[in-house]
Protein backbone atom coordinates (compact mmCIF):
# COMPACT_ATOMS: atom_id res chain seq x y z
CA UNK A 1 0.00 0.00 0.00
CA UNK A 2 1.32 3.64 -1.33
CA UNK A 3 1.92 6.79 1.04
CA UNK A 4 -1.65 8.01 -0.86
CA UNK A 5 -3.95 5.02 -0.40
CA UNK A 6 -6.42 6.25 2.11
CA UNK A 7 -10.07 6.61 1.54
CA UNK A 8 -12.37 9.18 2.36
CA UNK A 9 -14.82 6.60 3.83
CA UNK A 10 -13.73 4.09 6.48
CA UNK A 11 -16.44 0.97 6.11
CA UNK A 12 -16.91 -0.99 9.40
CA UNK A 13 -17.73 -4.75 9.11
CA UNK A 14 -21.58 -4.17 8.93
CA UNK A 15 -20.88 -2.20 5.45
CA UNK A 16 -21.71 0.81 7.34
CA UNK A 17 -19.07 3.91 6.17
CA UNK A 18 -18.24 6.71 7.96
CA UNK A 19 -17.42 10.19 6.56
CA UNK A 20 -14.00 11.74 7.18
CA UNK A 21 -14.28 15.69 6.71
CA UNK A 22 -12.00 17.77 4.48
CA UNK A 23 -9.97 19.24 7.27
CA UNK A 24 -9.71 15.58 8.73
CA UNK A 25 -8.09 14.38 5.68
CA UNK A 26 -5.85 17.65 5.61
CA UNK A 27 -5.06 17.39 8.98
CA UNK A 28 -4.48 13.59 8.33
CA UNK A 29 -1.98 14.22 5.12
CA UNK A 30 -0.31 16.36 6.95
CA UNK A 31 1.19 14.43 9.84
CA UNK A 32 1.82 11.75 7.32
CA UNK A 33 4.56 14.02 5.35
CA UNK A 34 5.37 15.44 8.83
CA UNK A 35 6.25 11.70 10.07
CA UNK A 36 7.65 10.81 6.93
CA UNK A 37 9.23 13.86 6.38
CA UNK A 38 9.99 16.16 9.21
CA UNK A 39 9.74 18.78 6.99
CA UNK A 40 7.92 21.10 9.54
CA UNK A 41 10.72 20.58 12.37
CA UNK A 42 13.05 23.33 11.25
CA UNK A 43 12.88 26.91 9.79
CA UNK A 44 9.78 27.46 7.62
CA UNK A 45 10.60 27.68 4.07
CA UNK A 46 11.25 30.64 2.18
CA UNK A 47 10.58 30.03 -1.18
CA UNK A 48 8.80 27.09 -3.36
CA UNK A 49 12.54 26.40 -5.17
CA UNK A 50 13.39 25.46 -1.39
CA UNK A 51 10.28 23.34 -0.50
CA UNK A 52 10.63 21.72 -3.56
CA UNK A 53 14.74 21.28 -3.32
CA UNK A 54 13.51 19.91 0.59
CA UNK A 55 11.46 17.43 -1.35
CA UNK A 56 13.95 15.40 -2.99
CA UNK A 57 15.24 11.36 -2.85
CA UNK A 58 18.62 12.87 -2.23
CA UNK A 59 17.74 15.13 0.58
CA UNK A 60 15.94 12.51 2.46
CA UNK A 61 18.51 9.75 1.85
CA UNK A 62 21.41 12.83 2.83
CA UNK A 63 18.84 13.65 6.40
CA UNK A 64 17.86 9.99 7.39
CA UNK A 65 20.44 8.28 6.15
CA UNK A 66 17.59 6.75 3.20
CA UNK A 67 14.91 7.16 1.35
CA UNK A 68 11.70 5.22 1.13
CA UNK A 69 9.54 7.31 -0.40
CA UNK A 70 9.68 7.59 -4.25
CA UNK A 71 10.09 10.65 -6.52
CA UNK A 72 6.64 10.81 -7.40
CA UNK A 73 5.09 10.77 -3.85
CA UNK A 74 7.74 13.74 -2.89
CA UNK A 75 6.82 15.44 -5.45
CA UNK A 76 3.16 15.21 -4.58
CA UNK A 77 4.09 16.11 -0.97
CA UNK A 78 5.86 19.41 -2.50
CA UNK A 79 2.58 19.80 -4.17
CA UNK A 80 0.53 19.76 -0.84
CA UNK A 81 3.06 21.82 1.34
CA UNK A 82 3.16 24.54 -1.39
CA UNK A 83 -0.78 24.36 -1.93
CA UNK A 84 -1.57 24.65 1.11
CA UNK A 85 1.64 26.57 2.36
CA UNK A 86 2.27 24.57 5.64
CA UNK A 87 5.85 25.96 7.36
CA UNK A 88 5.94 28.03 4.65
CA UNK A 89 6.63 31.71 5.29
CA UNK A 90 5.69 33.16 1.57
Amino acid sequence: MGFWSGRRGVGDARGEVATVTEEEVLIGTRARISEATAFDAGDEFASEAQVREYFTPENIEFMFGDCPLSRAELDAMAEAVLRYRWHCSF
